[in-house]
């Protein structure tokens, strides 16, 4: 009987030393932040994934005074939104999801784990890494005011972090876009992408937003001086134009499929409703002025 419990044990033992065995892997059938960013390829990936309109938002225009849309209301224009808000959570989200992407590429760019990359390349992709984070944390500032800074905390620090001053907040900012424009070249022949004019034009836009005059004066400055950019000789055409001088970093739509990078296309066929609707009407009021 002894024999067949001390069997017993040693077997439960054996068991649990081999299920004690370290489960905090890393994925093999797929990528994950711990063993990615490897070289040339998986980080132009990474950085491809962050040039859509969901880390560039762009607010809706039925949140201003119902230009296009009288018959209906939401919580920007009742003034209810709350943290709570889809909007608002979404949003938040959405930026720091970039934030977070974009610096793992600049930490794996930092400490060399991206193997056989130019130096050209690695300053486009450095450039392109602060170019997010620059904008994401711009934005944040914007909408939120005071958020949490994350310079490439660690898990257990983000844990514990809490929300930096606004203007801490911007003038990182400022400091990450000044970066994207340093490494960033001043333009590229066949594809967009982002661009020390770039940069420096979302830093002026958002300095002039929250009235740092001189901060914007000369990021305009540094822009213009690199003889990019100009106004499109049309403005009719410039709506219809596959590209222009004057488009700095932009996000295209398309006319034949009534596709826009924004919410006018689908708000315009109702707001044309609404306006014959009220041309009838009006008419109809002068006429009957008109017999009695």
């Amino acid at each position: 009987m002894n024999k067949i419990i001390k069997f017993i044990f040693t077997g439960i033992m054996a068991f649990v030393m081999v299920a004690c065995a370290d489960l905090d892997l890393n994925p093999l059938s797929e990528g994950s932040s711990e063993n990615w960013y490897r070289d040339e390829t998986e980080i132009e990936w990474a950085l491809n994934d962050l040039w859509r309109p969901d880390f560039f938002p762009i607010d809706d225009v039925i949140w201003t005074d119902d230009m296009l849309d009288r018959n209906s209301a939401n919580e920007i224009t009742f003034g209810s939104m709350t943290d709570k808000s889809g909007i608002a959570s979404s949003r938040w989200s959405s930026l720091y999801k970039s934030i977070v992407r974009a610096m793992k590429v600049i930490q794996a760019l930092d400490n060399g784990s991206a193997s056989g990359m130019s130096e050209t390349k690695i300053n486009q992709y450095k450039g392109e890494a602060y170019f997010m984070v620059g904008f994401a944390y711009a934005e944040l500032a914007t909408y939120y005011g005071d958020c949490v800074l994350n310079k490439g905390m660690t898990l257990d620090e983000s844990y514990v972090a809490t929300r930096s001053p606004k203007r801490e907040v911007l003038d990182y900012a400022y400091d990450c876009l000044d970066k994207a424009a340093e490494y960033l070249p001043e333009s590229y022949a066949a594809q967009q992408r982002p661009t020390a004019g770039a940069a420096l034009g979302f830093k002026a836009r958002f300095a002039l937003f929250h009235q740092d005059w001189q901060i914007a004066a000369d990021a305009a400055e540094a822009c213009m001086k690199l003889d990019v950019y100009e106004l499109h000789d049309n403005y009719l055409d410039l709506f219809k134009a596959d590209s222009s001088p004057e488009l700095m970093f932009y996000f295209k739509g398309d006319l034949n499929l009534k596709k826009g990078q924004g919410p006018m296309f689908s708000y315009l066929p109702a707001y044309l409703r609404r306006q014959i609707k009220s041309l009838f009407k009006f008419s109809s009021i002068i006429i009957l002025s008109l017999k009695f």
